[in-house]
């Protein structure tokens, strides 16, 4: 083949490799523009597109910027069924945005607990349960990495308000973490929005004593081995709850009962660092292993 013929030949596959390579490029090209324009056209959509399917809404909002009070958003939970248990508190995301998940649930969980306990029935379901916004306290203890705080409930259905207590930690293997987490409780008749209900709580029938008792701003307090709380006993005196786990380390070579003797006079010791008389303050052990 002669120089002039090679190449002419090789110039024409030149051009068909060209011609194939425009070809893939535009195809690329047609395809990121459909991409754009379809999530352009989603994007649209969505923002036509609510909680529950209802059009009319903005989905890049929080369901507490959907509304202008509580009340509001207690309706619409209730009214489009959002509410996946017998009890759902309402305000988290308005006064408690940074409240994990699993926290709400059993905060939610254990409202319910009292609320039957106090209604003597589990045939009801609550979905107005609004947090009151001046009760909100919020606190965070840099030395035990552990968020805690607490808020009332007000419950118009049934015309009951409960003090909820709570604590977390962003390390979940925090071990200050250990004992009541979720709590709730009786409030005094004075921060009652609706009546005296005979309430009756895990902690007492009656909180009067207890929350004014000095040992209350120190409770719950927990260590790796055990917690503290407490509560009134049936004369209304202030006693002590330790709940102690004793593991393989404490047990080994028969050391259970130094172990337990060791715990209770750390127990002992730290009612004295509060200031308070230990012996002013019965205590009950539950002790398992």
């Amino acid at each position: 083949m002669s120089e002039y013929n090679l190449g002419k030949e090789q110039g024409q596959e030149a051009k068909k490799w060209l011609t194939k390579k425009r070809a893939v490029v535009l195809l690329a090209s047609a395809i990121i523009a459909g991409a754009v324009a379809h999530n352009k056209l989603t994007s649209e959509e969505d923002k036509q597109t609510p909680i529950n399917g209802n059009i009319g809404f903005d989905t890049t909002k929080t369901r507490a910027q959907l509304f202008d009070s509580l009340s509001e958003e207690a309706s619409y939970v209730e009214d489009n069924d959002l509410c996946p248990r017998e009890v759902c508190i309402v305000g988290y995301d308005k006064l408690i945005p940074d409240l994990p998940s699993d926290r709400r649930k059993a905060l939610d969980e254990t409202l319910y607990k009292i609320i039957k306990r106090n209604l003597g029935s589990d045939d009801f379901s609550v979905k107005d349960a609004i947090i009151r916004e001046d009760s909100v306290d919020k606190n965070f203890d840099l030395d035990i990495n552990i968020n805690y705080g607490s808020f009332i409930v007000d419950i118009k259905s049934i015309k009951q308000s409960y003090l909820m207590r709570y604590r977390w930690s962003s390390d979940w293997q925090n071990r200050h973490l250990a004992g009541y987490n979720a709590t709730a409780e009786c409030l005094t008749d004075d921060k009652l929005k609706y009546g005296d209900f005979d309430c009756e709580d895990d902690f007492s029938k009656s909180n009067n004593n207890l929350e004014r008792d000095p040992i209350i701003k120190h409770l719950p307090y927990s260590t790796f081995n055990y917690t503290i709380s407490a509560n009134t006993d049936k004369k209304g005196e202030v006693e002590l709850n330790v709940k102690m786990t004793l593991f393989s380390a404490d047990t080994r070579d028969g050391g259970r009962d130094e172990a337990i003797s060791k715990y209770k006079s750390e127990v002992v010791e730290w009612v004295k660092n509060t200031g308070l008389n230990p012996n002013n303050y019965p205590i009950n052990y539950d002790i398992s292993e």
